[in-house]
């Protein structure tokens, strides 16, 4: 498992230079690349979400504020917050969303942020389980949070060419990627929801590389049906 210092100190650096500076050649190639899957991703992410059209979210792993400024334009959020490691990243996300009212961004890692003590239509988490454990100390605060909806995405255990390069690419930067077992996750997920929660879990087509967890508190009737997948994969 990477620590919080390599990876704070991997996307202050290599990463935020792949993506953000003035990169040639090979990195040129590469920044594209893991753009073109993270964007896929963050898609992904806002098609899932827009049944609920939730008011209030709180995006783990927020790096540069794409997906909450996606979700915004899909439908105008009243509040949002984000929490990244990442400084540079950070940076980035305040100025993508300088016109999104009530947006609140820690830096601080997961496990230390406060606004998991607040509640949230919707609480989402994709790409930060690639370098953070997860386990039922993190689900149950994620569910805590959540009044209506979670998304998450897991590496899979499975992996494809996209994430064996993006392997070989953090392994240079002395950075690990974690990996879990849809089996795994979806007891883990099952066990501490219990029948408050409606969990799908898989993974969609063209994102094999991801186990996506989407869930949504049984109490509220969502669009898409309890338990269902509502066409989202």
């Amino acid at each position: 498992m990477a620590s919080p210092d390599y990876v704070r100190r991997y996307f202050d650096g290599p990463y935020h230079a792949l993506n953000f500076g003035d990169a040639a050649g090979l990195r040129r190639v590469l920044g594209r690349f893991f753009r073109r899957d993270e964007c896929a991703i963050v898609r992904q992410a806002v098609r899932v979400l827009e049944p609920v059209a939730p008011r209030s979210v709180l995006d783990l792993g927020c790096g540069a504020g794409t997906l909450i400024a996606a979700l915004h334009a899909q439908s105008p959020l009243e509040l949002a917050a984000g929490v990244d490691v990442s400084a540079s990243a950070l940076t980035v996300a305040r100025a993508r969303l300088a016109g999104v009212a009530n947006v609140t961004l820690e830096h601080t890692s997961v496990q230390s942020c406060q606004s998991l003590a607040r509640r949230f239509d919707a609480v989402v988490c994709i790409g930060m389980l690639d370098y953070v454990p997860f386990d039922g100390s993190l689900l149950q605060r994620i569910l805590a949070a959540a009044a209506g909806s979670v998304v998450i995405t897991l590496p899979c255990e499975r992996a494809g060419r996209q994430r064996l390069l993006r392997t070989l690419w953090l392994h240079a930067n002395r950075v690990r990627l974690r990996s879990y077992r849809e089996a795994e996750v979806a007891r883990l997920c099952r066990a501490l929801g219990g029948t408050q929660w409606a969990f799908d879990i898989g993974c969609p087509p063209g994102l094999e590389d991801n186990i996506w967890v989407v869930g949504h508190r049984t109490s509220i009737p969502w669009a898409f049906g309890a338990g269902t997948s509502g066409g989202w994969r």
